[in-house]
């Protein structure tokens, strides 16, 4: 069984996985959420205004409320501004798996960004929240 932690920050070498604010928002749709060929990579739809991503990023933060939330802003070490985002988008207690989910802004392709934030969630899940 697992113990929930939530999500909890997580450092790397470059990134800090932390939660969103609703202040990350002008950041987000800049750096991804207006971006066409970014977006056209995930599940998601261009946003035209700043004021879905808002409404997105307090969604967020009332998901935050549940112990077994896993979704992290990926935000550089440097700036702490969020380039991406990483989430457990379902685990299966029942036989200890999780499907990931990830974005990065198009600035950050191709730099291990993600790589690095999978592998400190797939760490943090089997030490900290795992059995």
């Amino acid at each position: 069984m697992i113990t929930h932690k939530g999500t909890v920050t997580l450092q790397t070498e470059r990134l800090e996985l932390r939660r969103f604010g609703t202040d990350d928002a002008q950041v987000m749709f800049e750096n991804f959420f207006s971006d066409p060929v970014a977006v056209g990579f995930s599940r998601w739809q261009v946003h035209e205004t700043v004021e879905t991503t808002k409404a997105l990023m307090a969604e967020y933060e009332w998901d935050y409320q549940i112990s077994d939330c896993y979704n992290w802003a990926i935000a550089a070490r440097d700036t702490n501004k969020p380039i991406g985002r990483i989430a457990v988008s379902h685990l299966d207690e029942r036989v200890s798996t999780a499907d990931m989910s990830f974005f990065i802004g198009r600035a950050w392709w191709h730099k291990g960004y993600a790589s690095e934030a999978l592998s400190a969630v797939i760490g943090f899940l089997f030490s900290a929240a795992g059995k």
